[in-house]
């Protein structure tokens, strides 16, 4: 009993890690198809660690009430989880534009009418290009109903310029990871 509880308990932390480890390497866009799953994982989790606990503790009236505790927040995790998934709703849109950077190593794409929202909504995004380790950055997003996305181009290496329909620019400047240095904002 001892031993299948302690081998419960190791999964239910290697889940619960990894529903941590998604959401630490969530800018890694290449490696979140594997990682973020936190319903899954945070479920499994916490069956496991109930389980463990079920079996690893001998006083019935401790042994009860901390199963129950450890499924009402597996329970509650998941719906929580759930509920934000589903508010995401269509996510970050359609992809309308995409733009590699003149040397290659990014490149930004222009999302449009993403999001449960009223108003039609532009998301620019930068994507860096390093295997495993390649990175999303958020440049900003534009709030159709007051403004527009004129135009977005790379102006260097790591510069990009956005401008909107009303009138103004806004000068982006990347580092080498892509992290903007201001970005746009709805």
């Amino acid at each position: 009993m001892r031993v299948a509880a302690g081998l419960s308990a190791i999964v239910g932390v290697f889940f619960c890690g990894l529903v941590a480890s998604g959401f630490l390497l969530l800018d890694y866009y290449r490696l979140r198809p594997f990682l973020l799953h936190p319903v899954i994982f945070g479920v499994a989790g916490c069956v496991a660690l109930a389980l463990a606990w079920g079996l690893g503790i001998r006083q019935p009236v401790v042994k009860w009430l901390g199963v129950v505790l450890i499924v009402v927040v597996g329970v509650v995790w998941g719906g929580m989880a759930w509920f934000a998934m589903a508010l995401a709703g269509g996510g970050r849109g359609h992809e309308s534009q995409r733009l590699p950077s003149p040397n290659g190593d990014m490149e930004m794409v222009v999302f449009s009418g993403g999001g449960i929202t009223i108003d039609p909504i532009t998301s620019v995004q930068v994507y860096t290009d390093r295997g495993l380790l390649s990175r999303e950055n958020y440049l900003g997003c534009v709030n159709g109903e007051h403004d527009g996305l004129k135009a977005v181009e790379w102006t260097g290496p790591r510069t990009v310029r956005v401008e909107l329909l009303r009138g103004g620019t806004t000068t982006i400047t990347l580092d080498d990871r892509g992290r903007p240095d201001q970005t746009i904002s709805c």
